[in-house]
């Protein structure tokens, strides 16, 4: 991985066992390094979810989903039944929260959360009360 040639990530969560996502090998002449996600299958009523560092160098545009604040940071919020673009691990739902990097006009953090029911209401739940701990350190 990455999924974009300009995303960087930061860290995977999940209540499920996680093997490391990438594969490191080093042959006569160059290193290669293979990456998927950190779990095969997604078990029932579990979530993976992943935060990412973005950026584009033509600017973030704003995409669909609904107005959120998460860590007093402006952002959007969408979730989408069709994962059909997602990594396919047996997910209902896909949540992909997006919040602009303070100071950038080419950058954001996303958290994509990949939901496995049923319950899929209380799975969502618990990815907005992870969101409600949010707090961004300056540096």
């Amino acid at each position: 991985m990455p999924p974009a040639p300009f995303t960087g990530w930061i860290v995977w969560l999940s209540p499920q066992q996680m093997h490391a996502p990438c594969l490191t090998r080093h042959g006569t002449h160059n290193t290669t390094i293979t990456c998927r996600e950190p779990i095969s299958r997604l078990a029932r009523r579990s979530i993976l979810a992943y935060w990412t560092i973005n950026t584009v160098p033509f600017g973030l545009q704003r995409g669909p989903g609904i107005p959120v604040t998460i860590g007093g940071r402006h952002g959007t919020w969408l979730v989408q039944a069709d994962t059909t673009q997602a990594p396919n691990l047996g997910q209902d739902q896909l949540i992909t929260v997006t919040v602009p990097a303070p100071g950038s006009r080419d950058s954001w953090y996303k958290l994509t959360a990949l939901l496995r029911g049923p319950d899929v209401a209380g799975l969502t739940a618990q990815v907005r009360a992870m969101l409600a701990t949010v707090h961004w350190v300056s540096r």
